[in-house]
């Protein structure tokens, strides 16, 4: 059955059947709007600091949670899942977590876009309201979202991530990181919530297909931004993002 959830339902073959005890969620947890994986500690550790256990796909705390989060979006009427980085904070790091908004901004740094990715930089911006986009982030920046996206090296990427997490002008705000060149260490989300600034941190996976599609994604997520109620939690957004609290 996890083998079935990690994969997904893009090639289960009975993508319909039910997922015993996940989908849907048995008894009262029937009703809950998201879901929280909480990893072991030692999962936010970094790579020096201890060897990380080998595991199967099916056992991985944090693809399980994107395994979930994939399986259930685009269903109004199935959960959302999320990550817990602190066993003691992030339940309410959760439920005190603004509500993105229609003020949400872009941001689309020039040195994250050279070369050949100039191109790629003007499409990306095309795809959002252009009076929410920005090269930097701005000292009045509205809305409490701020989505970031470089086609920088990985590291290079992480980087930019962490500087802006510690800008002042984000505390208390949702950083949603996408970093177009590759993946991002697992544990840099965890690093980022542990600082205090930010009230929540997405982290896109590393697609291909996501990649091929994210003109189209970003789109469909500024799309969602303005139609949004005063109750949309920044996980029910479309998109490859897997928050953490």
């Amino acid at each position: 059955m996890l083998q079935r959830l990690v994969l997904g339902r893009s090639v289960d073959l009975t993508p319909d059947r039910p997922l015993g005890g996940l989908s849907p969620l048995p008894g009262p947890a029937g009703s809950v709007e998201t879901l929280m994986v909480l990893p072991a500690p030692e999962r936010w550790m970094p790579p020096w600091e201890h060897v990380p256990a080998l595991l199967a796909g099916e056992e991985d705390s944090l693809r399980l949670a994107r395994a979930l989060r994939d399986w259930w979006a685009g269903r109004p009427e199935a959960p959302a899942a999320v990550v817990g980085a602190d066993r003691q904070r992030s339940p309410e790091r959760w439920a005190t977590a603004p509500r993105p908004d229609p003020r949400s901004i872009l941001l689309l740094p020039p040195e994250g876009f050279v070369g050949r990715d100039a191109a790629w930089r003007s499409e990306l911006a095309a795809a959002w309201d252009p009076g929410r986009v920005v090269g930097e982030l701005p000292d009045d920046a509205p809305g409490p979202l701020v989505v970031l996206v470089s086609a920088e090296p990985p590291g290079v990427c992480a980087e930019r991530i962490r500087a802006l997490a510690g800008e002042p002008g984000m505390r208390g705000r949702l950083l949603a990181a996408w970093c177009l060149a590759g993946p991002v260490r697992q544990d840099l989300a965890a690093g980022l919530l542990e600082e205090g600034n930010l009230a929540g941190v997405g982290i896109a996976r590393d697609s291909v297909v996501d990649r091929r599609r994210a003109v189209e994604t970003l789109r469909e997520i500024d799309r969602a931004l303005a139609g949004a109620s005063a109750e949309l939690r920044v996980e029910k957004l479309p998109g490859p993002f897997l928050w953490h609290f």
